[in-house]
């Protein structure tokens, strides 16, 4: 089966289940799809036992078809994030910018500290042999919270704007910070560790994320000047393609952070350009234009999350260590959530113990951690990580995601 074939058939059961749950049950669409998903797979999975495996196994050969790392990270993640920074307002995100910026660098590594330390002392404890740096490197890639699936669900939850602006800020840019922290600690292992490569490392993560931030302001502010000069919407539409593969394809050619830059190309743009810029016509079509791009991108993701459990085996004793990481890593975020909002910065001390609870429960993770861990090499740690993280996104879309709802409430958020 071709790539397109494989494409063609996971856009068919997206447009399939998004009938079913616009039509039928109306709930958030992250969780709808992914739980079809994992039930079609339960499906195929006692068609299996009943003496009908083809079925799975057309479903295991159209997931390893596409390669998820170089589709979501080089492919989806661009116009996801773009589309994502697009709808925020930069006046909110830079009243809070203090925070955003503590929660989405230092809470990144905080967490990833936390976690790879706790992931190890278990490992130790299950007599699994999983070196250090592995571990830290797991922390790296399940420590941010995925835009993707913050978005996806705060579009259907009532939340204060307010704390709406510290997910979604925070979610929009910990991406690009945790991409960099993973990819810097692989180049670590893949080269015969020295003091000197020890020594790089920070330079190496400050680069990307300074440089990608550069990158994106240029682009983005170029491109702002540039596009209403077409004075044609399609052309205009079509220009905020380009920017966006140019501006990722321009950080990655000089080791910038390729997420980074395309939310701050997507932030000028959503702000400055279109509001400045553009007429109204060509605004609404812009807007509604990523608004299906973003939607038909994320229903792709979450289906694919929810399939790929198909591709998963594990010991018993491994799939109970992978589920004791689910605890861990809402350790880890609580632990860097709180104490960077100790930090003795104006205003952030004024935040209540609920800010850190409400953060660290609606803190779900998505493909991006995924995409991550199947890009490692192949080796008996990366399997263990694998299902660990996989346990932790699914826990997180379902879990979390639907007792949100209730928490706000709880805590007297809720609108």
């Amino acid at each position: 089966m071709t790539i397109v074939s494989s494409f063609a058939v996971l856009m068919l059961v997206v447009t399939i289940l998004s009938l079913l749950n616009n039509r039928f049950i109306r709930k958030p669409t992250m969780i709808v799809l992914t739980g079809f998903s994992v039930l079609l797979f339960g499906a195929l999975r006692l068609m299996h036992y009943a003496g009908f495996p083809i079925l799975e196994t057309r479903a295991v050969h159209i997931l390893k078809t596409i390669n998820p790392s170089a589709t979501i990270l080089d492919g989806f993640l661009c116009f996801m994030l773009f589309a994502g920074a697009l709808h925020i307002n930069i006046e909110e995100l830079l009243d809070k910018k203090v925070i955003i910026a503590l929660l989405s660098t230092l809470g990144v590594i905080l967490s990833a500290l936390v976690v790879g330390s706790l992931i190890y002392i278990t490992a130790l404890i299950f007599s699994l042999s999983i070196p250090l740096v592995y571990c830290f490197i797991f922390g790296a890639l399940i420590a941010p919270t995925d835009a993707v699936a913050v978005l996806s669900l705060l579009r259907d939850t009532s939340i204060p704007r307010d704390l709406e602006v510290k997910f979604v800020g925070e979610s929009l840019f910990n991406d690009g910070v945790s991409i960099v922290l993973f990819s810097t600690l692989v180049t670590f292992i893949a080269n015969a560790p020295s003091f000197e490569i020890l020594l790089m490392l920070p330079i190496k993560f400050t680069w990307s994320v300074v440089s990608g931030c550069l990158i994106g302001f240029i682009c983005g502010y170029a491109a702002h000047y540039i596009i209403p000069l077409a004075k044609d919407t399609t052309l205009e539409i079509k220009s905020t393609v380009t920017l966006v593969l140019c501006t990722y394809a321009l950080s990655h050619s000089v080791g910038a952070s390729g997420p980074i830059s395309v939310v701050i190309a997507g932030l000028i743009i959503g702000n400055s350009g279109l509001r400045s810029r553009f007429n109204e016509a060509t605004r609404v079509n812009i807007m509604n234009f990523w608004k299906i791009v973003d939607e038909t991108l994320n229903s792709f993701l979450f289906v694919f999350i929810g399939l790929h459990i198909v591709l998963l085996t594990a010991t018993k004793k491994v799939f109970l260590f992978a589920t004791i990481s689910i605890p861990i890593v809402l350790i880890g975020r609580y632990v860097s959530v709180k104490t960077l909002l100790k930090i003795p910065f104006k205003g952030i001390s004024l935040f209540p113990e609920k800010t850190s609870l409400l953060l660290t429960w609606g803190g779900l993770r998505g493909g991006i951690s995924i995409a991550l861990v199947l890009s490692l090499p192949e080796s008996a740690a990366r399997d263990v990580f694998l299902l660990a993280t996989y346990l932790v996104v699914i826990s997180s879309i379902f879990v979390n995601g639907l007792t949100l709802p209730l928490v706000l409430k709880k805590f007297g958020f809720a609108r």
